[in-house]
């Protein structure tokens, strides 16, 4: 933390208006309670930061955990500690010295690592093999609605994307339905090290620009971060292995693209043509064969 916040000094005035983290840019080893979250250690530091910047708020990605009792409605993916129930979050995060601290839950998690694929079915035949692999034999909680962050301070409505999910256009899109204006992505690509892997990701994020419309923000703790304009443009990129901080300026958009509002329409016509196509050409082999 101390690190990132001295990265961020070195950026951050009093214009600024957000600071962007990377996805599980803290706390570190552990989890933060969000039954306690006002009195978190790291929040209480986060908030001391910021009061040399009253009009910033920081974006990040956070491991969080939220504890039930038995009156409580529990979700599926709690695990039972005694007479209590505790649910894991990959999460997003917006502080700062006004605003209540909302938090969005990753929901595209990543089969194996974050959650537990047909666990009923699989788990009696593998066991804990997965552990081993540095998966997982449980799952993390997740959400129904893509929720955003806005603030009093500025326009924005961010859409507080976590790594895996910026691979799927039209969940993004479910964001800007609820009104995001920009593009927040912040993601843990150094598991992939100096491979495709993370290229790839950050190639994914320039196509949900082109087809949002919309400005992204990428936040990664190994890179690529970057600022990506409404086109898909880079503007400002800090490459993979780069210690240091990025900034820059945003447009906010909110207007909705057809892309938006009726999804990926061009591959479900090509695939419903393609059908059409399959079934009148295996129709005439089968007319040609009777005669």
């Amino acid at each position: 933390m101390e690190d990132l916040l001295t990265l961020s000094k070195q950026k951050t005035t009093t214009e600024t208006d957000f600071i962007v983290f990377p996805e599980t840019a803290f706390p570190g080893s552990g989890n933060i309670s969000i039954n306690e979250i006002d009195w978190d250690i790291h929040i209480i530091q986060i908030k001391n930061f910021l009061k040399n910047y009253p009009k910033t708020s920081l974006v990040s990605g956070v491991m969080a955990y939220k504890q039930f009792d038995s009156t409580d409605e529990v979700p599926t993916t709690a695990t039972q500690y005694g007479n209590d129930f505790v649910d894991l979050y990959n999460a997003g995060i917006q502080i700062n010295n006004q605003n209540n601290i909302p938090l969005y839950f990753k929901s595209k998690l990543v089969a194996g690592v974050e959650f537990f694929p047909y666990m009923n079915i699989l788990k009696p035949l593998i066991g804990d093999i997965l552990l081993d692999f540095g998966g997982t034999i449980s799952s993390l909680g997740t959400q129904e609605e893509r929720t955003t962050f806005s603030n009093s301070f500025n326009k924005a409505i961010i859409a507080p994307i976590i790594c895996y999910e910026a691979v799927y256009g039209e969940y993004i899109s479910e964001f800007i339905k609820n009104n995001a204006n920009v593009l927040f992505i912040m993601s843990n690509d150094s598991w992939w090290e100096n491979s495709d892997g993370h290229r790839q990701l950050f190639y994914f994020s320039r196509l949900r620009a082109i087809e949002t419309r919309r400005s992204i923000v990428r936040s990664a703790n190994s890179g690529i971060s970057a600022i990506i304009n409404q086109r898909g443009d880079v503007i400002k990129k800090l490459d993979y292995d780069k210690r240091g901080a990025i900034n820059g300026s945003v447009q906010l958009n909110n207007d909705k693209t057809d892309y938006v509002l009726y999804g990926d329409y061009i591959s479900r016509i090509a695939l419903f043509l393609a059908g059409i196509l399959f079934a009148f050409a295996l129709l005439q082999k089968i007319l040609s064969k009777k005669s």
